[in-house]
């Protein structure tokens, strides 16, 4: 039986409202964390929004591929529907990359899937994928523009180094309040647009764009 694409909605929702509620109570006490602890709660929060984010992708487009209910009602088609899970994981990474597709075949592990979360490259994925869906998906990636803010903040905190904090230093022209000691401390400045943490940005971002995806 087809997947309802809301499925997924509510699932990343669910996941997404815990971890505001987390950053809510982060708000509360960390005036009294010392350093370490503030780092170690932040990131927390950072790297599974950014997971949750990713694996919402990746199970909407995969399951559009496969044949997926529409929240209007509607089953999705893709030419590539008679294929395995694995092998239209593998032909999502050939259009990540914009390599041709000749021989499709699975793909050799989660590892070299394609980084779902990364808003460019899904958005090349959903335009030559082929699935009847595509302008709703479409329309839901060109919502989240901040998300390519929480990738460079996730890679700077997952990888420590010299290149990955200045590719989120390079970000602090968008915003302002940007104290950046270390890459967490991101999550806390201020978006013009809204007058609210960046963390909020994020938040209300993802949410957005899950609505219109599963249109």
């Amino acid at each position: 039986m087809p997947t309802s694409l809301s499925q997924h909605r509510h699932r990343l929702t669910i996941q997404v409202k815990t971890l505001n509620a987390g950053f809510t109570r982060h708000l509360g006490v960390k005036h009294k964390l010392r350093q370490l602890d503030k780092v170690a709660l932040r990131e927390g929060l950072i790297s599974p929004l950014w997971q949750y984010w990713g694996q919402f992708v990746r199970s909407v487009l995969i399951d559009s591929a496969k044949g997926a209910i529409q929240d209007n009602g509607a089953l999705t088609t893709c030419p590539y529907s008679i294929h395995t899970e694995e092998e239209i994981a593998f032909v999502c990474m050939q259009l990540a990359q914009k390599n041709p597709i000749n021989l499709i075949k699975p793909i050799k592990g989660p590892h070299l899937e394609p980084t779902w979360g990364d808003v460019d490259k899904a958005i090349l994925i959903a335009s030559n994928l082929g699935v009847s869906n595509d302008a709703q998906i479409l329309s839901g990636l060109a919502i989240p523009l901040s998300i390519r803010d929480l990738q460079t903040c996730r890679n700077a905190t997952a990888h420590l180094g010299k290149a990955t904090f200045s590719d989120l230093k390079s970000a602090k022209v968008r915003y302002s309040d940007t104290k950046l000691l270390h890459p967490t401390d991101a999550m806390m400045w201020s978006d013009p647009s809204t007058l609210g943490y960046l963390w909020d940005t994020w938040v209300d971002q993802i949410l957005m764009a899950s609505e219109y995806v599963c249109k």
